[in-house]
């Protein structure tokens, strides 16, 4: 690297006296080039600020953080935020616990059997209760969104016993909600945490080790274990790879390239932050590179299928809740106490952005 840019420093210079050589034969008076300090030449060339995902949490002040949209604030490196959603009067407080979108369509998972919905990439929402006439979900732990626009979400409920194990709701595009019946031992009776999108897949992950899929846009659903002892709490996948991730306790990930494989078709293994005690509680890939968010301010990155995790994201001790990236090299991740930073560099370096004082705690992120 030196002597390269040796090199590089020597062509320079050769350049620039050819060039006062030049001038001095055509009889005009040569001037000498600006030359720019190194923080001038840095903020010269300094990189645009990194776009930042809609995230959803807890509730903030007398209505939830619910769909808040980030933006870039113009020159400033440090993004703010906006709000593009406010609930309608009369609405309950809810809290946002998963945001996804595809085609134009968004939705969030929340608490009170609510799912709120968005046709127009966020620009505008709509409250919606999924249990009228049907078996009432609790709480929505995570949502997905096909791209034929249907709508899939997961979650516990206290009377799933009484209601023959339905632990799901969807709500193809136009249509109305309905619940989906999870049978089998593998999968019945269950609390689901994530579902995701993916290869014309709909996968759900959640405690002992389920792991559950649908291939008919989530009218039927087929489950088995990958790791009894781990409660996976999050799932992405990655269309450049064509591979599946989780992401869960016991500093847990596991990937596979076919979930209808079954459990065998699962790689299994742990990142040892933390000596294995780490929650990821999120987890988002790009091309290859996979980003796992966890407690302790936990961000471990992986460019080459797990065969080894590096330690990244900023510093400090919040808890990372949520990943998400645009699959252009940019991430959000949002925590604990309002906390979100964003990542220009595929995970390299990030940048905290600016919440208004009171953020609670926000818990899934996502680039409509």
């Amino acid at each position: 690297m030196v002597d390269e840019e040796a090199g590089h420093t020597l062509d320079r210079r050769s350049a620039l006296r050819g060039a006062a050589a030049g001038a001095a034969a055509a009889g005009a008076a040569w001037v000498a080039p600006a030359i720019l300090s190194v923080d001038a030449a840095r903020a010269a060339t300094a990189p645009p600020v990194p776009p930042v995902a809609n995230v959803v949490g807890s509730s903030y002040l007398a209505f939830p953080t619910n769909g808040t949209r980030w933006v870039d604030s113009g020159n400033l490196v440090t993004p703010t935020m906006t709000q593009n959603l406010t609930p309608a009067t009369g609405d309950p407080a809810y809290t946002g616990n998963d945001i996804a979108g595809a085609s134009g369509t968004a939705a969030i998972a929340a608490t009170g059997s609510t799912v709120v919905t968005s046709t127009n990439t966020g620009s505008s929402w709509t409250r919606e209760s999924v249990s009228a006439g049907i078996a009432p979900i609790q709480t929505h732990f995570g949502v997905a969104v096909s791209p034929a626009q249907t709508i899939v979400a997961v979650g516990s409920t206290t009377i799933i016993a009484a209601f023959g194990g339905r632990d799901g709701f969807r709500h193809p595009f136009g249509g109305s909600w309905s619940s989906v019946t999870l049978s089998g031992g593998a999968i019945a009776f269950r609390t689901w945490y994530d579902v995701a999108w993916g290869n014309s897949l709909f996968v759900a992950v959640g405690d002992g080790g389920r792991v559950t899929f649908s291939s008919d846009d989530g009218a039927t659903w087929s489950g088995y274990v990958v790791q009894s002892g781990v409660l996976w709490r999050s799932i992405a996948y990655d269309a450049v790879t064509g591979l599946w991730w989780m992401s869960g306790t016991l500093s847990s990930y596991a990937f596979s390239a076919d979930p209808t494989a079954g459990a065998a078709s699962w790689t299994y293994g742990q990142t040892g932050a933390s000596a294995n005690t780490i929650d990821y509680d999120g987890v988002d890939a790009d091309g290859g590179t996979i980003l796992l968010v966890g407690q302790n301010g936990t961000v471990s990155r992986t460019t080459n299928a797990g065969g080894s995790w590096t330690g990244t994201g900023p510093a400090g001790l919040t808890n990372w809740n949520g990943v998400a990236t645009d699959d252009n090299g940019n991430w959000t991740i949002c925590g604990d106490l309002g906390s979100v930073a964003v990542s220009g560099d595929d995970g390299l370096t990030w940048t905290a952005a600016a919440t208004p004082s009171g953020v609670p705690q926000l818990n899934s992120a996502v680039y409509l």
